[in-house]
């Protein structure tokens, strides 16, 4: 399947109550789930749905939010050779970020930048 539909079949399937943010698609990876559901509140405050749909496609396919060594949150691939839980290869995850981050990679910056509540 290629890797824009599956995306597109998991946002399609996410939960999202009128007037409400989207949920983290991922709960299953407990460790960040109240990140993703700040940033994606963040993301859905913009107006800007393909930010949103990326953020989700992203995290979809398996990515946390992680703390740096400089104390700043980055979006990192968990790499788990099934594909089961992440992403296949680091190569599978860069070329999805790039398809669907780098267009938003000053509003992304922003977003994570506000998770530890500094503004941008």
């Amino acid at each position: 399947m290629p890797l824009y539909k599956f995306f597109q079949e998991e946002e399609e399937k996410l939960p999202r109550a009128e007037g409400h943010s989207p949920a983290d698609p991922r709960p299953d990876l407990a460790s960040d789930t109240d990140l993703w559901a700040t940033i994606l509140a963040l993301a859905d405050e913009t107006g800007d749905d393909r930010l949103v749909c990326a953020l989700i496609a992203i995290r979809s396919r398996g990515t946390q939010i992680e703390t740096t060594g400089r104390g700043s949150y980055a979006l990192r691939p968990i790499v788990e050779p099934t594909g089961r839980t992440g992403w296949e290869s680091r190569d599978g995850y860069e070329r999805a970020r790039k398809w669907w981050l780098e267009p938003h990679r000053e509003e992304i910056a922003r977003l994570l930048k506000a998770l530890r509540g500094e503004s941008a």
